[in-house]
């Protein structure tokens, strides 16, 4: 298990080796956690290149502070439609160790972006490409094209808007809370 005293912790959150992607509960509930850790796996740039480290089933969240560690800077809004979503059901911690190889650029990419400069790993890239699956994307699309324009979003458009499969840090911040997350929150199995 993770741990903050240890040095494996110290070498996960300071190292670019290391990748952390959290499939989120809307993942889990579509049985997509599987698919998610092979493409991973699979993507042609980590050909040979990475070892799948840890796979961390992390129980529902029930104390909202804890989803500020691994999104600091969240407006409102979508802070509370996340800390529903993961109140909501078990999601997954990934943790993939690569060699001579920047992780947390390669785990950006492979995930997509969702906003921003899209021509850079945007909606038709990586997993984000399936985000959100389905039937769901052209709502999703008109969901943040409404938000840019500065309209109104109800609690319901955020809810859809955090639906989108999975995390990956931005900052060792976020790496630190993720840990936090995977020590407090990991299911515990016994015989």
């Amino acid at each position: 298990m993770l741990s903050p005293e240890t040095d494996t912790n110290q070498e996960i959150e300071c190292g670019k080796e290391y990748g952390l992607m959290l499939i989120k509960p809307d993942a889990v509930e579509k049985d997509l956690t599987e698919s998610l850790i092979s493409h991973i796996l699979s993507t042609p740039t980590l050909d040979q290149k990475v070892t799948l480290e840890n796979v961390i089933v992390l129980n529902p969240l029930t104390d909202p502070t804890d989803l500020a560690l691994v999104y600091p800077n969240m407006e409102p809004a979508y802070m509370e439609a996340s800390i529903h979503l993961f109140s909501s059901g078990r999601s997954v911690l990934v943790v993939v160790k690569g060699v001579g190889v920047d992780m947390d650029e390669e785990f950006r990419k492979i995930k997509g972006k969702i906003s921003g400069d899209l021509g850079r790993y945007g909606l038709n890239d990586g997993i984000r490409a399936i985000i959100p699956t389905v039937g769901e994307k052209d709502a999703f699309l008109k969901l943040r094209d409404k938000k840019k324009r500065g309209i109104q979003l109800d609690t319901e458009d955020y809810y859809a808007l955090v639906r989108n499969l999975v995390h990956t840090p931005d900052t060792v911040q976020e790496k630190i809370g993720l840990i936090h997350l995977a020590n407090k929150y990991h299911e515990r199995y016994t015989d």
